[in-house]
């Protein structure tokens, strides 16, 4: 009655301090946790200030210096002979592009804050397709490239209106299709495809493909083009951007209850797909 008593002292004295001490370390992990967690929070809001301080002091300036060169590049301030007209163009272009890198950075900015707004409208995607494909056509024609516009995979009748944010998706695919255009070699092909389908984790969606014949993209790669100012390598230094326009994109798809995907184009080259569902 005496002995085992006694021996069971020790045993609960160790456990008692194994307890402590494992109380112990999980405080301290937690506080480390902690401070690692709020040290990330403070990084992410000094990073959304600068961006858009850098962005708010671009904009202005950018936009215009796009003014004047479209004053110049319409004869507005006096005729341009041929071989300064084209250098006007190029500028003109140079800083319409720069100046969607700004807006794109500011997007980015927003979706870090959650400050992106979603307006949900009855939408008929198939028209907004059909909007952008013509809003780019020009720009695929310049580059020496065809732009296809396919609905025949849509079933006879099927619905092409879904409650979804217009403007968002327009600035999606407009994206979309202004990546193929500038990645794809010239004699190429860029097709948009739209589509009515079912997918596992989305359930019904309205799917709109937009598919190059170009290098496409490497398998390791395919996840990473998402990430902020990521570009493939290869195209560093060949095309001009930030890196920023996919990460944004894959961004507002999700806000929309969607998602972006990207596989191989039979024969070659990307498809990005952009998946819609009917959110009401």
């Amino acid at each position: 009655n005496v002995l085992v008593p006694a021996a069971l002292v020790p045993l609960a004295l160790l456990a008692l301090g194994a307890v402590a001490w494992t109380a112990r370390r999980t405080i301290l992990l937690w506080h480390e946790a902690r401070q690692g967690r709020l040290a990330t929070e403070e990084a992410m809001a000094a990073k959304s200030a600068l961006m858009r301080g850098v962005t708010h002091d671009l904009k202005n300036p950018l936009g215009a210096a796009r003014g004047y060169a479209d004053l110049l590049a319409e004869g507005a301030m006096g005729p341009v002979p041929d071989a300064q007209a084209r250098t006007v163009l190029r500028l003109r272009s140079l800083i319409s592009t720069t100046l969607e890198t700004v807006n794109d950075l500011v997007d980015l900015s927003r979706a870090d804050e959650g400050g992106l707004r979603v307006d949900r409208l009855e939408t008929d995607v198939v028209a907004i397709a059909t909007e952008v494909a013509d809003d780019y056509r020009a720009m695929a024609e310049s580059a020496g490239l065809q732009l296809v516009l396919d609905t025949e995979a849509m079933p006879p009748g099927a619905p092409t209106m879904i409650t979804t944010d217009p403007v968002r998706v327009r600035q999606v695919l407009g994206n979309l299709v202004s990546n193929a255009v500038k990645y794809t070699p010239r004699g190429g092909t860029v097709r948009l495809r739209a589509e009515t389908t079912a997918d596992d984790a989305l359930g019904p969606v309205l799917t709109l493909d937009v598919a190059d014949d170009g290098p496409g993209i490497p398998e390791p790669l395919r996840e990473r083009v998402f990430e902020e100012f990521f570009r493939v390598p290869a195209t560093v230094g060949s095309v001009a951007g930030a890196g920023v326009g996919l990460a944004i994109a894959r961004r507002i798809a999700r806000l929309l209850r969607g998602d972006i995907r990207l596989r191989d184009t039979p024969g070659g080259g990307a498809t990005f797909t952009l998946l819609l569902p009917n959110v009401r």
